[in-house]
């Protein structure tokens, strides 16, 4: 009889305590996750956004010795989108600095990328890191072009910020209804 395989199988693993055993189950699942759901449901989402669009997506792992508020946990996606045009263009609806591809008609850029992928599959984008390839042309020597002129955008980083900002916005109107009938009170 063969063992099934689920998220939270792991062969011969031994924990020297609860708090490891429960990182390393919640790793495992999110890692289950990312490559069974997350990977493909992302994949259709950019081919049916953004036809034409030239992608890939990658698995990886960060440094298990590092920690960092903002991430949420040890695996992401990276979205690397190809033959990007390194020099910024702005977009006429919104005159944001935008990157433009010859493989798709639109302007890209990674916010519009995080605004398109929360209002569909938000999940997503605590996993996330987008980055961009440039276009390599003919008439440009390899080891004179720069790899990373155009900045990574960090999806993680600004749903952590969105995610405190509305925690922060709505505590503070708790504060301010609690006042309000505080003073409501102190008035009888």
């Amino acid at each position: 009889m063969e063992k099934q395989i689920t998220s939270d199988y792991v062969p011969n693993h031994y924990y020297d305590s609860y708090g490891k055993y429960k990182f390393h189950k919640q790793e495992s699942e999110l890692r289950f996750l990312i490559g069974s759901k997350y990977m493909r449901l992302l994949g259709e989402f950019i081919e049916t956004m953004y036809p034409g669009l030239r992608f890939d997506i990658l698995i990886k792992y960060r440094n298990s010795n590092e920690r960092m508020a903002e991430w949420y946990g040890m695996t992401y996606m990276e979205l690397v989108i190809f033959d990007v045009i390194s020099s910024p263009v702005y977009n006429p609806m919104n005159f944001e600095p935008s990157f433009r591809t010859p493989h798709y008609d639109g302007y890209i850029n990674g916010e519009s990328f995080y605004d398109d992928i929360e209002s569909y599959i938000p999940e997503i984008n605590k996993h996330l890191l987008i980055s961009y390839r440039p276009l390599i042309q003919p008439h440009v020597e390899i080891h004179n072009m720069d790899f990373n002129s155009i900045p990574e955008f960090e999806c993680w980083k600004e749903h952590f910020r969105r995610e405190y900002m509305y925690a922060a916005i709505r505590s503070s109107e708790e504060m301010s209804f609690a006042s309000r009938r505080i003073s409501e009170f102190n008035m009888f």
